[in-house]
């Protein structure tokens, strides 16, 4: 039967007969004395046929992720839940509140990643890919999302809080009066805490990664700060599901760094954004934060290579490095400069782990555009680097130098990156660049509209 309700929505237009499911519950119904229909009834194949892989494409293709997110907003917007309840609306309220759970959960396992099975932990973490270029959005644009949060949680429905943090997780960086952007760090601090479902504190770890530059910003209670802090490194230490598929496959599992790659990701990006912001300084060393990089750092450089399980990508390794050397060689600097030890602490050398970090993310920058997450952690990797060469702590391999004049010169190239000329000039000129920087500004420029290079691996 659900073949033949695919097949149905292949032949006709699907778009078509979504646009006629919504419009059959339009505002302008009880105005029109038609009874609300169910719109449960149209999602109840769809929500079954979605989990298989290869019908999500069909409907990606018609934009269900869409379609279901718009109706969501219409059905919140009918239960009109900020208002106080009327009992004699009680049932219209409830009826409409289901019907946005059950469209928002459609939405977000539509838009999931078509190599994931359905409820793939590694899902959660799509928000490490969407790109702050597609910009803050209009404070109005969201609010009914907002609203859906605050309901959901006062209520303690995890489920539902969970798929709405984690849709605002995809949304990007909103811009909302100040009382709104409070509530919505509140409600995402919420979800992280010690008693709520894993998957849930992982969505909210997400959407604090969309707000995480706002959340570095903003003025912020003393115990909102510490509240975050701690919900944060919390949910960062909860451990990974193997993936749905590993479950059931004769494949080889996958290590831990390749199986925790996006929650790691998503946390070090957060922590990286909240050390450009001097007030986290002292909840990033006291709660943890700067040690839990160090060994995601030792376990990352430490990772076995036997072929008894699969291991991260260069590239995926060269990510996680990127923000790893950032964070660690700023704090190594720190602590180095003065007589307070507290600060990280980790069984591997730190000097040594920041300079194998640090080559790992020169090779990584060199085979990505210089996007604007990229072009912020840039650089922080010139300074410190300057520093290891210039003490004369270590040696550049060729390799490396390739690596670091290809985005030495892509950084030259973008006039908006706010990077320290001088030192860039320095870096250049102690590694006898000057010539090759050059040469590759031309032939970066002429690139722009090329795909992305390869990946340089440094020996």
């Amino acid at each position: 039967m659900l073949l033949q309700v695919v097949q149905s929505l292949q032949d006709r237009d699907l778009q078509a007969t979504l646009e006629q499911g919504l419009s059959a519950a339009s505002t302008n119904d009880q105005e029109n004395g038609l009874e609300d229909v169910d719109i449960a009834m149209l999602f109840r194949p769809l929500s079954v046929l979605i989990e298989a892989v290869e019908y999500r494409q069909l409907f990606r293709d018609h934009n269900l992720h869409i379609w279901a997110l718009q109706l969501c907003r219409r059905m919140v917007q009918r239960a009109n839940i900020k208002s106080p309840l009327n009992p004699i609306a009680a049932d219209h309220q409830y009826q409409c509140l289901s019907s946005a759970r059950t469209a928002l959960h459609l939405s977000i396992v539509a838009d999931a990643d078509l190599m994931y099975s359905a409820g793939d932990c590694r899902a959660l973490w799509k928000c490490t890919r969407v790109g702050i270029n597609h910009g803050k959005r209009r404070r109005e644009d969201f609010t009914w999302l907002l609203d859906f949060i605050v309901h959901h949680r006062d209520t303690k429905d995890h489920l539902a809080l969970g798929d709405a943090l984690q849709a605002m997780s995809t949304v990007g960086e909103v811009e909302w009066p100040e009382n709104l952007m409070q509530a919505y760090y509140s409600s995402i601090c919420a979800a992280m805490g010690p008693d709520i479902p894993a998957r849930t504190r992982h969505s909210g770890m997400a959407a604090l990664h969309a707000v995480r530059r706002k959340v570095a910003s903003d003025d912020l209670t003393p115990s909102m700060m510490v509240n975050l802090s701690l919900a944060l490194f919390s949910t960062a230490a909860l451990s990974i599901d193997p993936p749905v598929d590993d479950q059931t496959s004769s494949a080889l599992p996958l290590s831990e760094s390749a199986r925790s790659l996006g929650r790691d990701l998503c946390y070090i990006q957060v922590i990286f954004a909240l050390q450009q912001a001097h007030k986290w300084d002292e909840y990033l060393v006291n709660d943890g934060h700067l040690e839990r990089c160090a060994r995601i750092a030792a376990t990352l450089e430490n990772e076995n290579r036997s072929g008894h399980t699969r291991v991260l990508s260069q590239l995926d390794a060269g990510h996680l490095a990127l923000y790893l050397a950032a964070i660690l060689a700023r704090e190594q600097h720190h602590t180095t400069s003065t007589t307070d030890a507290a600060g990280i602490s980790t069984p591997m050398n730190t000097d040594k782990l920041c300079w194998k970090l640090i080559r790992k993310a020169w090779a990584y920058a060199s085979s990505q555009r210089l996007d604007e997450d990229v072009q912020r952690v840039v650089p922080i990797l010139v300074q410190h680097t300057l520093r290891h060469v210039k003490g004369g702590q270590q040696n550049v391999s060729r390799s490396m130098e390739a690596a670091v004049s290809k985005v030495l010169a892509a950084l030259r190239s973008i006039s908006s990156v706010e990077a320290d000329d001088d030192q860039v000039n320095e870096l250049t000129e102690l590694l006898g660049l000057g010539e090759k920087v050059h040469i590759l500004i031309s032939a970066y420029i002429t690139s722009l509209r090329h795909s992305h290079g390869d990946i340089i691996l440094i020996d």
